[in-house]
């Protein structure tokens, strides 16, 4: 009985996908139903003595905790709520399984949920050229659906064609960065470029910039490492479609996306999203420099930056201050290097939770660190 509810681990990333856009009313707030997912999972597992405690991690999470309620007491203001949300998302994280065979096991179902959603996102994309752009999801009662995310948005402004957000995705930008994400664990795990293509298709359909950023981060060092015969199938399958697609108009608006990193530009999304914290950041720290060592207060940097959520750790300089920033960064380091998986897998979660969304307090994509970055603790 209890090999097979250790094997409700795999509903995890199922969940994970699924629930995304999922969230329960609680008065004017909303709690995301994968926390309570996450944690009925610990409950169950911790009580058939599947998951332990690590008295390291506790150690670090306690300290953690110490230093935000100090910092959040001796502000003044702050948000109580953004405070406790932080506290109970990172919870979970001092728990671990050790099983490295339920781990891989974990990472190829993974895979092939990625599969089955980069082939919705296709369908998705494609089908609105002969129907309407299919996102049932919007259907959900206004109280359910996860708010304060552009899940459907066009390709350029106007044009009436819309980047595929693969259904379940909050945006189409989170569905790029986890095709990214699978894209580099079937590269470094499976070697399956037929899938590896199927995905790339399907991020390419994101429009988004995010995911493609991973993959030139992460999955280029390894072209050095590939047979003769891998690197014949990328040629035969992907070079040819590249060189198509970047030659039309769409191909346009993707280059266009990746440019926007360059930070030439103050109104497009990558400005927003890369270089406006950093710059708000740096007026709020200039007006008070105290603010760079106890912070202004949880839940207060929120509406200082309209445009997207503030990057993971400029959002806790911001409201915490750089102690409890050094404190949190040590405990989610510690909990990376104790971790199973490869390092250059745990490297672009890294990536794609610290600088690539607002993700301190979105457990949608914290998650998947925990999932595989967190839970599952090397043997030794």
């Amino acid at each position: 009985m209890n090999y097979k509810l250790e094997k409700l681990v795999m509903v995890l990333p199922v969940m994970l996908i699924l629930l995304q856009r999922i969230s329960i009313p609680l008065y004017s707030f909303q709690l995301p139903m994968i926390i309570p997912v996450i944690y009925a999972f610990v409950i169950l597992f911790f009580l058939i003595d599947k998951i332990k405690i690590n008295i390291y991690r506790l150690l670090l999470f306690i300290a953690l905790v110490f230093i935000l309620s100090l910092t959040t007491v001796l502000n003044g203001n702050y948000v109580i709520t953004s405070y406790l949300y932080l506290i109970v998302i990172y919870l979970p994280f001092v728990f671990v399984i050790q099983n490295p065979k339920l781990f891989n096991q974990l990472i190829s179902y993974f895979q092939n949920i990625m599969f089955f959603v980069a082939l919705v996102g296709i369908f998705q994309f494609v089908l609105q050229f002969y129907f309407e752009f299919f996102d049932p999801m919007t259907k959900l009662p206004a109280e359910f659906h996860t708010q304060g995310y552009v899940s459907t948005g066009e390709v350029a402004y106007g044009s009436g064609i819309f980047r595929a957000n693969g259904v379940f995705f909050l945006e189409a930008s989170f569905f790029s960065q986890f095709l990214a994400i699978a894209i580099v664990i079937e590269i470094y795990y499976f070697k399956r470029i037929k899938r590896i293509f199927i995905k790339t298709i399907a991020l390419i359909c994101t429009f988004s910039g995010t995911g493609l950023l991973i993959l030139l981060l992460f999955s280029i060092p390894f072209i050095k490492e590939l047979k003769f015969n891998h690197i014949t199938k990328v040629l035969i399958f992907v070079v040819p479609f590249f060189i198509y697609f970047i030659g039309t108009s769409y191909g346009d608006s993707l280059i266009a996306r990746i440019g926007e990193l360059t930070g030439g530009s103050k109104t497009n999304s990558g400005y927003i999203r890369f270089f406006g914290p950093l710059v708000l950041l740096e007026e709020q720290i200039n007006k008070d420099a105290l603010i760079f060592l106890k912070g202004m207060g949880a839940g207060l940097s929120d509406d200082l930056w309209h445009f997207a959520n503030n990057p993971a750790l400029v959002k806790l300089l911001l409201e915490y201050g750089f102690f409890s920033t050094l404190i949190f960064s040590m405990f989610f380091f510690f909990v990376l290097w104790q971790s199973q998986g490869k390092w250059v897998v745990k490297s672009s979660l890294l990536v794609m939770y610290m600088f690539l969304s607002g993700a301190l307090l979105q457990p949608q994509t914290v998650y998947l660190n925990l999932l595989f970055a967190s839970l599952f603790i090397k043997k030794g």
